[in-house]
C-alpha cells in the first residue's frame, strides 16, 4: 500500500474527518467505474476532501479478461470482483456496497456481446431504469455513516461510450432530476469517454434530456494513479483500457463531471 493510501485511510476514519467532510454517494454502474472515472478525483481532486461512499448497481458479474463469461461462473467471479472493490477502497479511500442487479452479460447471455456498446438503442422499454431510479430515490436519502446527514450530493456515471449499463443508471438518474432534494452530477466514463469526439460526447450527453454544464474534479490524470487502478482490477485490464489511460496522459486529460446548469454545489470542484 502506497504512503498516499494510507493517510487516506487514516484520514478517513478520524473523527475530525467525519464530522467536517461532506457526504457524496457515486453511482458506480460496476465494480472498478469508481477509481477508473474519478480516482484522480479522489487521490487530490474534489472528491479527496469527501466521504465518499460508493454504491455499485450491477454486483453480480460474469466478466474477466481470464475466462468467458459463462452464467454458472457468476459466483466465483462475483466473489473475486468483491475482492478487488475491496482493494480499490483501501487504495483509494471510500466505502462501497453493492444491490444485486445483474451486469448486461449475465442478463443476457454471452451473445449480447456486439450490442453492449451502442449509444443509439433504444432504451425507452427497459423495465430496469424504473427499478433503479426507485433504487436512487431511496440512496438519495440514506446517510453513510450513524449519525451522518444522507449524501450532499450524488455522482452517477453519463453512460458516454455506450455501456448499456452505463446508459440505463444515467436515464434513471436523468429522470430524478429536480425530483429530489440532492442536486445528481453525472461523471465521464472511463475508458469510453476518451475515444469520443466532442460531437460525439455533445450527443450523447443530449440524450439524457438534461442541458449540462461541465466542472472539472481534478488536475491532469496521473501515470501513479491508473498504475493504482490496474494494480486493484488485474481482472479487467484489457488493451483497450490501457490505451485510453496512455491517451488520457498525453492528451492532458483531467476528469470532468456535468450538472444540470447552475446546480454544481459551491464547494465542489478542482
Amino acid at each position: 500500500m502506497t504512503a498516499s493510501a494510507h493517510n487516506r485511510i487514516l484520514r478517513r476514519f478520524s473523527s475530525q474527518y467525519r464530522q467536517s467532510a461532506k457526504c457524496v454517494t457515486v453511482i458506480s454502474p460496476h465494480f472498478d467505474d469508481l477509481p477508473l472515472s474519478l480516482g484522480q478525483s479522489l487521490r487530490n481532486g474534489a472528491l479527496a476532501s469527501c466521504q465518499v461512499r460508493e454504491r455499485v448497481v450491477f454486483g453480480r458479474s460474469t466478466w474477466t479478461e481470464w475466462v468467458s463469461p459463462a452464467a454458472e461462473r457468476a459466483a466465483p467471479i462475483t466473489l473475486w470482483r468483491r475482492a478487488e472493490e475491496v482493494a480499490a477502497s483501501m487504495m483509494f479511500g471510500f466505502d462501497w456496497s453493492a444491490a444485486q442487479w445483474p451486469e448486461a452479460l449475465l442478463r443476457n447471455g454471452a451473445a449480447f456481446g456486439p450490442e453492449m456498446l451502442d449509444p443509439a438503442k433504444d432504451l425507452s422499454a427497459e423495465i430496469l431504469i424504473p427499478e433503479i431510479a426507485g433504487w436512487l430515490q431511496a440512496v438519495a436519502t440514506v446517510a453513510q455513516r450513524p449519525n451522518r446527514p444522507p449524501p450532499a450530493l450524488l455522482l452517477v456515471a453519463a453512460g458516454l461510450g455506450g455501456h448499456v449499463d452505463h446508459r440505463l443508471v444515467a436515464q434513471a438518474a436523468a429522470g430524478l432530476v429536480g425530483h429530489i432534494d440532492v442536486p445528481i452530477g453525472f461523471y465521464e466514463d472511463r475508458p469510453y469517454v476518451t475515444y469520443l469526439s466532442t460531437a460525439q460526447l455533445s450527443e450523447q450527453l443530449a440524450s439524457l434530456g438534461v442541458e449540462l454544464e461541465a466542472v472539472d474534479v481534478s488536475p491532469k490524470v496521473q501515470a501513479s494513479t491508473q498504475a493504482a487502478a490496474r494494480l486493484c482490477y488485474p481482472s479487467q485490464m484489457k488493451p483497450f483500457f490501457r490505451e485510453a489511460m496512455d491517451l488520457d496522459r498525453a492528451n492532458g486529460a483531467v476528469e470532468r463531471v456535468w450538472f444540470p446548469v447552475g446546480t454544481c454545489p459551491d464547494w465542489f470542484g478542482a
